[in-house]
């Protein structure tokens, strides 16, 4: 069988009971440490492999080229430029991303039909502590009776919109 010279590639030797690695380029060969030689040896495995599937004009998929390269990605997340969604992926975020725009609009409207002093209660949500202590001095009353009536209105609101209707 004919031997395949190949001007880059490594590998290891047992001298004395300990494992050497040596990593080739052209006709120097230079001792490396384990990690160099693991990257070096899969690096050099995948760039055979394409070279083989080359010489048999074999096509390598998307979904192995993808798989290829989280492989050598130490962190096994391939480039964000090879991912795609299907078709399918799509429309269900589509679906999703209008369902939450009609939720949204509902609820608006629901905040909407509250007695003015009751959205300033739900509209510290938003404004935090702050809006609390505001809403709290001009309603004169205390900041844990908004901190109430807020969760008591939500709660509301929150059953009129599961139930999808009006009451």
């Amino acid at each position: 069988m004919k031997s395949i010279y190949r001007n880059r590639h490594c590998f290891a030797r047992d001298i004395e009971g300990q494992t050497h690695y040596y990593a080739v380029y052209g006709k120097e060969t230079v001792e490396v440490n384990k990690e160099i030689y693991d990257c070096l040896q899969q690096s050099y495995e995948h760039e055979w492999s394409l070279e083989r599937t080359e010489r048999n004009h074999k096509e390598l998929s998307y979904d192995q080229l993808i798989d290829d390269i989280a492989l050598q990605d130490r962190h096994g997340k391939p480039p964000l430029i090879l991912c795609y969604s299907s078709a399918e992926e799509e429309y269900l975020r589509d679906l999703e991303s209008n369902e939450e725009e009609r939720l949204l609009s509902r609820l608006h409207d629901e905040i909407q039909r509250l007695r003015s002093e009751n959205q300033s209660i739900i509209t510290t949500y938003i404004t935090g502590s702050k809006g609390v202590n505001q809403v709290a001095r001009d309603l004169g009353i205390s900041e844990r009776t908004v901190y109430n009536r807020r969760l008591r209105i939500a709660k509301k609101i929150g059953k009129k919109l599961l139930k999808g209707g009006r009451k």
